[in-house]
C-alpha cells in the first residue's frame, strides 16, 4: 500500500488568499460598514474570516494524493468526498507557478492537465519542489523512451529582446486605461498629489485661450513615454528570463519575474503552432510563437501555457519549428488564394459597417461632414478588402493544414493533420449565392476556419481530410 502524500501547510494560506479574492466584495462592504460605526458589519467581517480559515483548515486536513504504479490518485472532502484516478499516460503536462510567497516557503502550485476538458484534472495548491520532481519522474517513467533527447536549451530570451517585446505589443495602453478607470472609480482623482500634477499638465498642454502646438506635442510625447514604460515593465515582469528547453521528449518553458511559471508539454501532444506578427514586429524583423496542446485550463492560464516565444527573430523561426515540430515546415507549403470573388464580399461587409457610422456622424456633427466620413470609410474598406485578399492564404500537405490571415496583424496557424478530430463544411446563404463555403477543422487543442473557399475546393478538402482522419489512429 503506497503512502498518501499531503500538501505543504502553507496551502492553508494560499487557499485563504483564493477565498479572500472570491469574497472581496462582502469584505469591502464590511470594512466600509465598520468605518461608519456599524457593529453589524464587524460581525459579518468576523464571520467571513472565520469561514475562510475553517474552510482552509478542512481542505488541508482532508486533501491527499498518491503516486501509484500507473496513476495519480487525488482524494479530498469529508461530507462530499471526491476521489480522482488520473493515469500517467493521460497527463499531458504540468503547469507550475511559483510567485514570491511560494518561494519563501519553497513550494509550487501545480495544475495537472489532461485532454479531458478545459479544466485541470487536479490542482495541488502547495507542494514541495522535491515532490514535484518525484511526480514528474513517475510520469516520465511511463512514457519516456530510451532514445529520448537529452536536456538542452533551445531559446533564451535576453532582456534587450523583452524590451522590444514590450514596445511591439504595447500592453501599456490597456494598463494606462485601466489605471485611469480605477482612479476614477475610487474617487482618487479628487485627492491632491499625483492627480493634481496630472491635471496641471493637462491644463498646461491644452491651455485656456489657445491651443499651443508645442505644448500639445510635449503632452503627447509624455503620454507615449508613459505607455512605453508600462509596456516594457509588463513584458519584463511577465517574461523575465524566458527559456525554452527540451526535457526528455517534452518541451518546457520557464519564465516570470514575480511569479515563476514552468510548463511542460510532450512534443507528440502539440496540436498546432501559431506565428503572430504585427506591424511593429515586421519593422523589427520579429515574430511571436504560440503552441496549443490538448486540454488546458482555458482563459488566461491557457494563453500562458501556450506561449512558446514572446519574441523571436524571424530568421530563427524555421530552426525553432524544426526543433519543436519537425513535421510542420512553413517553407515547404504551397499557399493557395481564396475564391476570386471573396474580395467583393469583404468589401461589402466593411461598407455595411461604415453606413451606420456615417449616419451617426450626421447626427453628432454637421450633416455635410457625413458624406466625407462615408467616402473615407468606403476608401478604407476598399483598401482593407484588397489587402485581405493579398495576404489571406491556405495550404495543405501530407503533414499539415495551414491558414494565413490578416494584413496589418498577421497570424499563421499550422495544424497537424494527424491531430484532426473533426472537419466540417459550412455554408451561409451568402456562401451559397456566391458558390463558396467555409471549412472548419478542429483538434483537441485548437480550431481553425477557412472562409471564402470555392465550394468545389472546400468539398474536396473536406472529403480528403475526413477520410484521412478516419484512417488515422488517434494518439494524444
Amino acid at each position: 500500500m503506497l503512502a498518501d502524500r499531503r500538501l505543504h501547510p502553507s496551502a492553508i494560506l494560499f487557499g485563504a488568499g483564493k477565498h479572500i479574492k472570491s469574497l472581496a466584495l462582502p469584505l469591502v462592504l464590511a470594512v466600509i460598514g465598520m468605518g461608519r460605526g456599524n457593529d453589524v458589519w464587524a460581525y459579518v467581517f468576523a464571520a467571513v474570516l472565520a469561514f475562510i480559515v475553517l474552510h482552509g483548515l478542512l481542505q488541508y486536513a482532508t486533501f491527499r494524493y498518491q503516486l501509484g504504479d500507473g496513476e495519480l490518485v487525488i482524494r479530498s472532502g469529508i461530507v462530499f468526498r471526491s476521489e480522482r484516478h488520473v493515469p500517467y499516460a493521460r497527463i499531458h503536462n504540468f503547469d507550475v507557478s511559483q510567485h514570491v510567497i511560494h518561494r519563501l516557503f519553497g513550494v509550487v502550485e501545480v495544475r495537472i492537465q489532461t485532454g479531458g476538458g478545459s479544466e485541470p484534472e487536479g490542482v495541488l495548491r502547495a507542494i514541495r519542489t522535491s515532490d514535484l520532481d518525484a511526480m514528474r519522474e513517475r510520469v516520465r517513467g511511463q512514457e519516456l523512451p530510451a532514445s529520448a533527447p537529452a536536456h538542452r536549451d533551445v531559446i533564451a530570451v535576453p532582456l534587450r529582446e523583452l524590451v522590444l517585446a514590450g514596445l511591439v505589443e504595447l500592453r501599456g495602453i490597456a494598463l494606462f486605461a485601466g489605471g485611469l478607470g480605477l482612479v476614477w472609480e475610487l474617487g482618487l482623482s479628487r485627492v491632491s498629489g499625483p492627480s493634481e500634477l496630472v491635471r496641471g499638465l493637462i491644463t498646461w498642454a491644452l491651455g485656456i485661450d489657445t491651443l499651443d502646438p508645442f505644448r500639445i506635442a510635449v503632452a503627447i510625447s509624455a503620454l507615449l513615454v508613459v505607455i512605453a514604460t508600462l509596456s516594457v515593465a509588463w513584458a519584463i515582469v511577465r517574461f523575465y528570463d524566458f527559456r525554452v528547453r527540451f526535457d526528455g521528449d517534452s518541451v518546457q518553458t520557464v519564465y516570470g519575474l514575480l511569479t515563476r511559471i514552468t510548463t511542460t508539454i510532450p512534443l507528440r501532444r502539440i496540436q498546432s503552432v501559431t506565428v503572430a506578427e504585427g506591424p511593429f514586429h515586421r519593422s523589427l524583423g520579429r515574430v511571436a510563437v504560440d503552441i496549443a496542446s490538448a486540454g488546458g485550463s482555458g482563459g488566461q492560464a491557457e494563453m500562458e501555457r501556450a506561449r512558446l516565444a514572446p519574441i523571436l527573430p524571424a530568421a530563427a523561426l524555421p530552426q525553432l519549428l524544426h526543433d519543436v515540430v519537425p513535421d510542420l515546415a512553413l517553407d515547404k507549403l504551397a499557399w493557395q488564394p481564396l475564391a476570386p470573388r471573396a474580395g467583393r464580399r469583404v468589401f461589402m461587409r466593411s461598407v455595411l459597417i461604415a453606413l451606420p457610422i456615417a449616419a451617426l456622424s450626421a447626427i453628432v456633427v454637421a450633416w455635410w461632414w457625413s458624406f466625407g466620413i462615408l467616402f473615407a470609410l468606403v476608401a478604407l474598406a476598399a483598401i482593407h478588402a484588397r489587402a485581405y485578399m493579398r495576404h489571406s492564404r491556405w495550404a495543405i500537405d501530407d503533414d499539415a493544414f495551414a491558414i494565413r490571415r490578416g494584413w496589418l496583424w498577421r497570424r499563421t496557424t499550422l495544424v497537424r493533420r494527424a491531430k484532426v478530430q473533426v472537419v466540417s463544411l459550412a455554408e451561409s446563404p451568402f456562401d451559397r449565392r456566391h458558390a463558396m463555403a467555409r471549412l472548419d477543422v478542429d483538434t483537441a487543442g485548437t480550431s481553425i476556419a477557412i472562409p471564402y473557399l470555392p465550394y468545389e475546393t472546400a468539398a474536396q478538402l473536406h472529403a480528403t481530410i475526413a477520410v484521412a482522419a478516419a484512417r488515422t489512429e488517434f494518439r494524444w
